[in-house]
């Protein structure tokens, strides 16, 4: 869930307001409705606890539709930092299970929570 992304709570036509979140948090909510239906046992979600509020409104309106989805939080500055994020409290209230972090190659680089 990044910003980059076509979300109507950042388009200037609808919004932010209340109407364009509800449907952006209603399409994330549909896409993982739609992989559990196809047996998907566990399905998290990619973000920023910034780019996370921008298009949903935050943990307090999402907390009742994705409390039982596992993060994978995005933005560390390092390796050390990123292992650190395994313990902060995710934007979808479920636990962290991955953080990622730009590696000394320039490339995305993760950690693993669990």
């Amino acid at each position: 869930v990044e910003i980059l992304n076509s979300w109507q709570t950042l388009e200037d036509a609808y919004g932010p307001n209340r109407a364009a979140r509800e449907r952006d948090v209603a399409a994330l909510a549909g896409q993982i409705d739609a992989l559990w239906g196809q047996g998907v046992g566990r399905v998290g979600i990619y973000s920023t606890a910034y780019q996370w509020d921008a298009i949903t409104g935050g943990h307090r309106i999402t907390r009742d539709w994705f409390a039982a989805n596992p993060a994978w939080l995005a933005g560390f500055s390092g390796s050390e930092d990123a292992v650190e994020g395994c313990t902060y409290r995710s934007f979808t209230g479920g636990p962290v299970l991955m953080t990622q972090y730009l590696g000394a190659d320039g490339l995305d680089t993760d950690a693993w929570c669990g």
